[in-house]
């Protein structure tokens, strides 16, 4: 799995910034790594920390990151349970909700998107408090 992992992760940055920066190409891999982590969710549940060790337990959480809007929601409460689990960091988390936040809402709740305003204090305490951060 660990080979399966290293092989995702270089196609999920492959086209995302330097010279082969290309947002078509980055839309259509992320359309088929994301069908890859399902595949993989599917088989082993999420591949966390005691899996994989910490140098591949956020692979499939940054490919859910990137995914379109329906995978983040789909996928929410598997990267909640392994945070939970302490099989994955709570950034991952945060930065999870701020991404899916931010599409529905044009706000974020933890800082993690640049240039993206705060939601209300209420709100995010209400989240930090649903997903215990």
């Amino acid at each position: 799995m660990i080979y399966q992992l290293h092989a995702l992760k270089l196609e999920d940055q492959k086209w995302r910034s330097g010279k082969h920066e290309d947002l078509e190409k980055q839309h259509e891999a992320d359309q088929a790594t994301i069908l890859t982590a399902e595949a993989i969710i599917k088989a082993y549940g999420y591949p966390g920390t005691k899996m994989v060790g910490s140098k591949f337990d956020f692979v499939i959480w940054i490919v859910i990151q990137h995914a379109a809007l329906p995978y983040q929601e789909k996928y929410l409460p598997v990267i909640a349970q392994a945070v939970h689990e302490n099989q994955l960091s709570k950034a991952t988390l945060r930065m999870l909700l701020d991404r899916i936040y931010h599409k529905k809402t044009g706000f974020q709740l933890f800082g993690s998107q640049v240039g993206v305003p705060f939601s209300d204090d209420k709100t995010i305490e209400e989240v930090k408090l649903n997903y215990n951060l």
